[in-house]
């Protein structure tokens, strides 16, 4: 059953999941302040047998940043919609923004926390992780 779908801004890229994101964070690191443009990322995590391209795969464009972890984005609308981790070969790792419904969505951790930007305030009620969870 599939639960939910996402896409990039301007919706030329789509794609199905079915299940419930997990692990989902906000991530303060200054890699991803500076992939979303904003005060930090949110991520959630699905099996790769749970996600598929519905439309647009032709139009996504990779960045490598670095030797295990690629991130695949719009290269119509520049939206960063997931990445790819070679350790974790069986996951994808999803932009939360992207997703369509949100209802379901549970942010489990923060990370990072001890790089995030002056001008954020931490949430104090959601678990926190000075750089990367245990």
């Amino acid at each position: 059953m599939e639960l939910n779908t996402g896409s990039c801004l301007c919706k030329s890229v789509t794609y199905k999941i079915s299940s419930v994101p997990h692990d989902c964070c906000f991530c303060h690191c200054s890699i991803c302040r500076r992939l979303t443009g904003s005060s930090y990322g949110t991520y959630g995590t699905v099996a790769k047998h749970h996600f598929r391209w519905t439309a647009g795969k032709e139009l996504l464009g990779t960045y490598a940043q670095n030797e295990q972890m690629r991130r695949l984005f719009c290269t119509a609308c520049g939206s960063y919609l997931i990445t790819l981790y070679e350790l974790a070969s069986e996951d994808v790792y999803l932009s939360l923004g992207c997703l369509e419904n949100d209802e379901n969505i549970k942010i489990a951790y923060q990370q990072f926390v001890g790089s995030k930007a002056s001008w954020t305030t931490i949430n104090q009620s959601i678990l926190q992780h000075y750089e990367w969870p245990e």
